[in-house]
This record gives C-alpha cells, sequence and structure tokens, in this order.
C-alpha cells in the first residue's frame, strides 16, 4: 500500500492533484486485481502504466 508521501518520494515531484489521479488509478488496478497491493508492484506498475504530469 501507498500514499501521496510515498508517491511524492518514489517519483521526486511536489504535491499536486496528481497524487489524488493515481491514487485513485493504484485503487482500481488492485481492486481488479491487475497489480498486487505491495508497495514495489504498486511503484512499478505506476511507472508503466501511468502518466505522471
Amino acid at each position: 500500500a501507498i500514499d501521496g508521501k510515498w508517491l511524492m518520494q518514489a517519483f521526486q515531484l511536489k504535491g499536486g492533484p496528481w497524487i489524488k489521479d493515481v491514487l485513485r488509478q493504484v485503487e482500481c488496478a488492485v481492486i481488479q486485481r491487475q497489480v498486487n497491493n505491495q508497495t514495489e508492484a504498486i511503484i512499478e506498475w505506476v511507472r508503466t502504466h501511468v502518466k505522471i504530469s
């Protein structure tokens, strides 16, 4: 599991609306079993499936 603070650290970005968007996409992916609910798996999934702007 991850949170906004973890995302900011992992991607070296400042807070903003992108966090809410990414967390929503992660939540949906976990529920649909597209990614395991583990930090390392989620970060890798975000890197390959989510466009962070």
